[in-house]
């Protein structure tokens, strides 16, 4: 992300759009500046800029409207204008790829074909980008500025954000295949798009959650890449059409092509099923409110911690702590029971994992377990985990440890899960194997992996009651 401008605490929403649309409209212009590089890295650079635009617009027309509408419609037009000579480099990129893969063709052949693509790209970009176009691309990114400085975006608030981000994910968890193998390349290609529009929307309040923002972000931008490939792979075959730059090799090309999108499509959908998941995160520390305790535990609000007095929540009154309730209890279990209704419409059961993180160290106990797996009665998730988590021999499992599903520290499954008969899950993970956004997604991975076969198994999404 670097030191692009997104959505900070603590500073009004309004202002941070208008500085995040001038950066968009400035890396544009600066594109259609580079005078002195060739016209293929300016083509890059603003196709990647109308991306970001894009999906800022995409964002922010709920509140904004038609205008945001046009402006995007305008962007997409634009982008299109250089889309030959963008899918003359994704030909040289699949290229690049098959001879990664390649046990077929020697080196030769590779550079022959490579060869001709470039010389068909060195022609097009003589013609693509001419000073004419330069100037009416220029042009609408002027106009889209003085558009974007009368927008009222100091009438919107991150309520307005959350819930347009959350209808384009839905968006593009539509777009999902419900058969990977049979979907045809033109489905796949708008998966990679609104995966696109996710991954700079996303970027967009990184800093609202650092790190699992950045884990996020970086997983939708390798999905992005796996989906990229698979149809620059596309694109290539098309060049093998009869009469085609690369016709001579078809008979050889289209079995490789064909066994390298498979690969594609095979690693996109074990991605795609690590996003496809709603996430409700709450963004405050325990400390205020810890919103897995019911609300007359006396760790709901903790006056000490491990020892450590917590002057903000001494003597506290009755109103104090409904008002914390009513900010950061509430909205949350809310938000969660609307979720679970809102599946309940296509899946009679859905999994629910609740997420959390244990100190090494507690009243001077080195806690020994990487992960602790907590649960009660329903051992359909739990009991593979753990199973799957053992055969590690470098994770310590900890079952129902550092704390015990069995009593009141699992609110959210509790509350939520139980009595619905939803298959379901409390992990824990030690604060110092994830305290590192390396090390956060490492982990990531892992877990992914470990469930991934667990979460598979259809017959998991029944309720309780109906599980013989």
């Amino acid at each position: 992300m670097g030191d692009k401008p997104a959505l900070c605490p603590g500073e009004p929403v309004g202002s941070a759009l208008a500085t995040i649309a001038r950066d968009i409209l400035a890396e544009a212009e600066t594109a259609l500046g580079l005078v002195n590089h060739d016209d293929a890295t300016a083509v890059h650079d603003f196709r990647k800029a109308m991306k970001r635009w894009r999906a800022f617009l995409r964002l922010i027309e709920p509140m904004i409207g038609m205008e945001a509408r046009a402006l995007r419609v305008d962007a997409r037009d634009r982008a299109r204008q250089l889309a030959g000579a963008r899918d003359l480099q994704a030909k040289l990129d699949a290229l690049s790829d098959l001879e990664k893969a390649n046990t077929e063709f020697s080196k030769t052949s590779f550079a022959t074909m490579r060869g001709r693509v470039e010389a068909q790209k060195r022609t097009a970009e003589t013609t693509v980008l001419t000073p004419q176009l330069r100037d009416e691309l220029a042009g609408s990114v002027a106009r889209a500025g003085l558009v974007v400085g009368i927008w009222p975006l100091d009438k919107i608030d991150f309520d307005d954000v959350a819930r347009a981000l959350a209808s384009n994910y839905r968006r593009a968890r539509r777009t999902i295949p419900s058969d990977w193998d049979a979907a045809p390349p033109e489905d796949l290609h708008e998966l990679r798009q609104r995966v696109v529009e996710h991954r700079y929307q996303l970027e967009l309040v990184q800093p609202l959650w650092p790190r699992l923002g950045k884990v996020w972000v970086a997983e939708a931008q390798r999905l992005r890449e796996r989906l990229g490939s698979h149809q620059d792979l596309v694109v290539l075959g098309l060049a093998t059409a009869p009469h085609q730059v690369l016709a001579p090799w078809r008979s050889r090309l289209a079995p490789l092509i064909a066994r390298r999108r498979a690969a594609h499509v095979a690693a996109a959908r074990r991605m795609a099923e690590r996003l496809d998941a709603p996430l409700l995160l709450h963004g405050y520390s325990r400390l205020i409110l810890d919103p897995n305790r019911q609300l007359d535990d006396p760790t709901s609000i903790c006056a000490i911690s491990d020892g450590v007095i917590v002057p903000g929540n001494a003597r506290l009154s009755p109103e104090d702590e409904a008002a914390r309730a009513d900010a950061f209890f509430h909205p949350y279990h809310d938000a969660i029971a609307a979720q679970l209704d809102r599946i309940a419409g296509r899946c009679p059961a859905p999994a629910l994992l609740s997420l959390h993180s244990f100190t090494p160290v507690m009243r001077g106990f080195a806690r020994p377990w990487q992960v602790g797996v907590l649960w009660r009665d329903d051992g359909r998730i739990p009991l593979p985990l753990m199973e799957a988590l053992r055969r590690d021999p470098e994770i310590t499992v900890g079952d129902n440890q550092p704390y015990s599903g069995r009593n009141e520290h699992g609110y959210t499954i509790h509350h939520h899960a139980e009595p619905r008969g939803l298959p379901h899950v409390l992990i824990e993970m030690r604060q110092d194997l994830i305290a590192a956004d390396a090390a956060a997604a490492a982990w990531a991975d892992r877990m992914a992996e470990i469930f991934a076969p667990i979460l598979a198994d259809q017959d998991l999404y029944q309720p309780l009651q109906a599980v013989a």
